[in-house]
């Protein structure tokens, strides 16, 4: 008969460092918070540490030393690889009998590569709830561990690969996450004024630059992999988290599609705004939205909507991005968006594989013609596994060793069409860019555009000055005015969170 094991404890660790961020105080995981709340209905104690700078990584060691746990968990991104290796090393050094588990998008991606990790013991492939939950059961009553679906896990020299779980369909049976175990008051968000919840997993759609589509396929059968919680249940969940916060000026659904066609949509945000009643921010597809989605968003107090529009060239969105959305669908969207009087931003990457400066003219252009609230760039990451990440490595553009000291800045292609400066340009000028060609297209002035056109591209213009103006100056005013607008005021415009 098997005894119990008197260890509870678990840790579990976010590695959420960010160079990239004025002020960075963390944010919630809504996976770990979730997992952590499944642990806790079997009884674990289990604590949450979130590392937000790298002179974290040995005192968040120390304290796990001090209590060895069960076992602990650290959730891994494509961006977090090596901060998650270094922690995990730290922790085998100090404790080589406490298990480290790694879950998450790039060990679900990339399975092989991270259990060949020495640092880690077990890894989980997929949604971790229903298989971390075994392994502490497991675990506890010290029974055979190499048979959990969903987890690979090595054992005297050997890896068990053991097949992925089906999703969870039903959301509604998952516990609420442990927003109790996160210091939810000192958040960046919470300071400001705004909740970021989720209340979906999964997108039905196969955008090649991201990871929905891989995702999709490591799950057998016909896994039902968009899915949402019941309208009830979300309100709930609602009521739940904001209980943690003491002032909510906007709720911001971080979901990858809260806005579509279904009646789960119209019901939710009846019950929505009854209930709740807090302007809110969602996100959305500019060739899925109409006239009843505006009306439905304006009347229940929407005070943002933030669409993707990655590129302004049809034949990237078409061929490259699998996004086959036309360019006058797009604009017919924002004009309901104007009409309804809705603010909208709009998402772009540039960067692509293959792409020309003259592509990246178009994406700006297009953003002018659409007069958005705000826009927003980023340059293009390609993430293990989709589709332009095998495109990338294919046509030799991508160095899978380059390590990017700042992702908003930095570009992980070597492309001789679009050299560092000139790109660095387009990302830091992007929305200048924009502002001013959206003037120029009110006053109708052709041939001033066609004269500005043909001046960015040129040699001549002055990119490499304007970057260091950029560096120098821009920058260092932007940061402090960040700073001292937050410790006096906070964030008094909230719409646009993302």
């Amino acid at each position: 008969m098997n005894t119990m094991k008197a260890n509870r404890l678990i840790y579990l660790i976010y590695p959420n460092v960010r160079t990239d961020l004025t002020i960075h105080l963390g944010d919630i995981h809504e996976g770990l918070a979730s997992i952590a709340a499944v642990l806790e209905q079997e009884g674990a104690e289990v604590k949450f540490r979130q590392i937000l700078r790298e002179s974290q990584y040995a005192e968040v060691v120390d304290e796990i030393c001090q209590s060895p746990p069960l076992f602990v968990g650290i959730t891994m991104t494509t961006m977090t690889v090596d901060i998650t290796r270094k922690v995990g090393r730290m922790i085998k050094t100090a404790l080589p009998n406490v298990p480290v588990v790694v879950g998450g998008i790039h060990p679900t991606l990339a399975p092989e590569q991270t259990i060949e990790c020495p640092e880690i013991d077990i890894l989980c492939v997929g949604e971790g709830e229903k298989p971390i939950r075994a392994l502490y059961q497991k675990l506890r009553s010290t029974g055979d561990i190499t048979r959990i679906p969903s987890l690979w896990i090595k054992n005297k020299g050997d890896v068990h690969r053991n097949p992925c779980d089906p999703v969870i369909e039903r959301l509604d049976e998952l516990p609420f996450p442990a927003y109790h175990l996160i210091n939810v008051r000192n958040l960046f968000y919470t300071k400001i004024g705004v909740v970021v919840t989720r209340l979906s997993r999964g997108c039905p759609f196969s955008c090649s630059y991201c990871a929905n589509e891989t995702i999709r396929r490591v799950y057998p059968g016909n896994s039902k992999y968009f899915r949402f919680l019941s309208p009830e249940r979300s309100i709930e969940k609602l009521k739940y988290q904001l209980s943690f916060y003491d002032k909510v000026k906007l709720v911001s659904f971080s979901d990858d599609l809260l806005v579509t066609k279904k009646p789960w949509l119209p019901k939710f945000l009846k019950m929505y705004k009854r209930e709740i009643g807090v302007p809110y921010v969602v996100r959305a597809r500019l060739d899925t939205f109409d006239e009843k989605i505006a009306a439905l968003l304006k009347r229940t107090g929407c005070q943002y909507v933030i669409f993707g529009c990655e590129s302004g060239n049809e034949r990237i969105r078409f061929e490259l991005l699998n996004r086959p959305m036309k360019t006058s669908v797009m604009m017919q969207t924002t004009d309901i968006c104007r009409g309804f009087g809705l603010n909208f931003r709009l998402l772009n990457m540039i960067g692509l594989p293959g792409e020309t400066p003259e592509n990246i003219l178009e994406t700006i252009q297009l953003n002018a013609r659409m007069c958005p609230t705000s826009v927003r760039v980023s340059i293009f990451y390609p993430y293990y596994g989709n589709k332009l990440y095998e495109l990338c490595i294919k046509k030799g553009l991508y160095d899978p060793n380059r390590r990017l000291t700042n992702q908003k800045e930095e570009t992980m292609l070597m492309q001789a069409q679009l050299p560092y400066a000139l790109l660095h340009f387009f990302r830091q000028y992007f929305g200048v860019l924009v502002k001013l060609y959206g003037w120029l297209y009110k006053l109708k002035m052709d041939s001033v555009i066609l004269l500005w056109d043909t001046m960015i591209l040129s040699g001549r213009f002055p990119r490499g000055f304007l970057n260091r103006i950029n560096r120098l100056v821009l920058t260092p005013i932007h940061a402090w005015y960040w700073k001292l607008n937050f410790c006096l005021f906070g964030r008094r415009k909230t719409y646009g969170i993302d």
